[in-house]
This record gives structure tokens, sequence and C-alpha cells, in this order.
């Protein structure tokens, strides 16, 4: 496995996510939660162990009994930040790509500590109304 068949792999199976959840415990009422996603059947666990030993970071969750779809997840800022060193070098196609350039304007305002503020909540909710399916064209 390498970055170019992890970068094909986001590119069909993955999505990212910047989560807005309320929280009394914080100033603004809210934590925000950066996450890069990626979806795949059980037959395919092997693969997701190979891609958390790969980054060094992530966490599989089994499906509800309904469903036979896993989900990768990686949420922490330190290795999405990581991450993003090492992606930019591996080029997204089509609206992942849009979609992955609006998920890094979102992590470089919380790695600016800008999520703690007003104006740096408004910013990321504003991003996160306009990637994945959200997005309009």
């Amino acid at each position: 496995m390498n970055y170019d068949w992890l970068t094909g792999f986001l590119n069909s199976n993955g999505s990212f996510g910047l989560n807005l959840l309320k929280n009394k415990n914080f100033k603004l009422g809210f934590t925000v939660i950066a996450s890069i996603r990626i979806y795949q059947d059980k037959i395919s666990l092997v693969i997701f162990e190979s891609i958390i030993f790969m980054l060094g970071s992530g966490c599989f969750i089994k499906p509800s009994k309904r469903k036979t779809v896993f989900c990768l997840t990686i949420s922490n800022i330190k290795s999405i930040s990581s991450f993003i060193l090492i992606r930019d070098k591996h080029r997204l196609y089509g609206v992942k790509y849009l979609n992955y350039m609006d998920f890094r304007k979102g992590v470089a305002i919380i790695q600016t500590g800008g999520h703690l503020t007003s104006e740096g909540l408004e910013k990321i909710k504003a991003i996160a109304q306009n990637i994945n399916s959200f997005r309009k064209f």
C-alpha cells in the first residue's frame, strides 16, 4: 500500500467532515470535530488495518445489525494535520477534491484556535454546510 493507492481509495470510498456538536461545557456552546472517514465491507477490514498502520491513527466502527459497511474514522487533529501534509502531494479528483479543499480550510481554522471564537465557528459552520452531500453547484 502507498499514498497514491490511499488517495484513490479515498476518492471512491471516503469523506471529509466538520461536525459541530452542542456542548454546554464550551464557551460558545459547541465543540468542533474534524474527521476523515472511509467506508468498506467487512471482507476488506484488512485494508483498514493497513491504513491505520500506515497513518498511525484511526479506528473502525462496526455497523449496526441492519448495515454491513464498516467505517474507519480519523478524528485526532494531529493525525489529520499529518494526513493533510502527506495528502497534498497526491491529488484527489472531482467533487472529492472540492470537499477536501473545504475540509482543509476548516482544519486550518481549528489548528489556529479560530474555532474557539464566534467568527471562526461561523466560518466552520458555513464550510460544513457546503461539503459532501450538502455541496451546492
